[in-house]
């Protein structure tokens, strides 16, 4: 799909420009954790109380966090689109440091679509089976794979570019967001902030915090308390789409994934064809 504009007339955007970084992802990517990780370091950095707006923060390096793109193709009225209200304007996305986080399109698909189907939100979407929205143009994995392309295309080999994986996060997030902290400007990175952080943002914590109803903001609020699936925190598995794709979706989604830029490290090795629930688990742990 071809984005025809490059501007963004809103207050979102002005805001994107007085942010000393820009956190970008694919929704379901993991996003919140590393939201819900930063803010805690800084609590702990500074003494204060967690804060998931971050204004008690201002001393220290501004996140700004966006799905740019595919925000901006996704929203519902003409206004806003017009505006580029969700684009990155194009002198930060030139001049401000860029984090881009991603996540195997596959895992993205099976977590978007239980956001989708069980959490409020403001999308266009009909509700349709798994296999229905992998093959879906607007929400599935080809849409998924073309933004990645296209932003690590736009930003690769920038020294102010740091690329995030998800997987990298979940084998060893001490190391993965102490590497964060330290592009953010923010070394030395202090110990026992970091130990903070990262307890506060372990997935198990999350969930709890959300079935709790620990916060306020509606966005971390879980759609039904007594249903998992409905929870901001669902399941954070690596590898998690395994156990809801049929063989025949499993072969696209493969055929798919060959699309994908192997900078990010999730091509699948070749093999015979058509691919066996084990030889694709299989081949996929290989690959993590």
């Amino acid at each position: 799909m071809r984005d025809f504009i490059s501007w963004n007339l809103s207050k979102t955007g002005r805001r994107m420009k007085r942010a000393d970084a820009l956190f970008v992802s694919f929704p379901k990517s993991g996003r919140t954790w590393v939201h819900f990780f930063y803010n805690a370091y800084l609590a702990g950095l500074s003494g204060k109380e967690f804060s998931w707006s971050g204004t008690d923060f201002r001393e220290y390096p501004h996140l700004f966090f966006t799905h740019d793109r595919w925000e901006h193709r996704m929203l519902p009225g003409w206004w806003g689109f017009i505006r580029g209200k969700h684009l990155i304007p194009q002198t930060a996305r030139r001049q401000k440091k860029i984090i881009l986080m991603v996540r195997d399109p596959r895992d993205v698909v099976v977590s978007l679509h239980f956001h989708l189907l069980k959490r409020p939100n403001a999308f266009r979407w009909t509700p349709q089976p798994i296999g229905e929205m992998l093959r879906d143009s607007k929400f599935g994995i080809a849409m998924v794979i073309e933004l990645m392309n296209g932003w690590l295309a736009e930003w690769q080999g920038r020294e102010d570019f740091k690329l995030l994986r998800y997987e990298d996060c979940k084998a060893d997030a001490t190391l993965e967001f102490r590497g964060l902290l330290e592009f953010l400007g923010l070394a030395p990175v202090s110990d026992s902030a970091l130990t903070h952080a990262l307890e506060f943002s372990r997935f198990e914590n999350m969930q709890a915090m959300e079935a709790a109803g620990k916060f306020s903001e509606k966005e971390l609020s879980a759609g039904n308390i007594a249903d998992k699936d409905s929870f901001k925190a669902r399941r954070g598995l690596v590898g998690g789409f395994l156990d809801y794709f049929d063989a025949e979706d499993l072969a696209l989604a493969a055929g798919e994934m060959k699309k994908l830029d192997s900078r990010f490290g999730y091509a699948l090795k070749s093999g015979r064809s058509p691919l066996t629930h084990a030889t694709l688990v299989r081949q996929t742990q290989a690959s993590w």
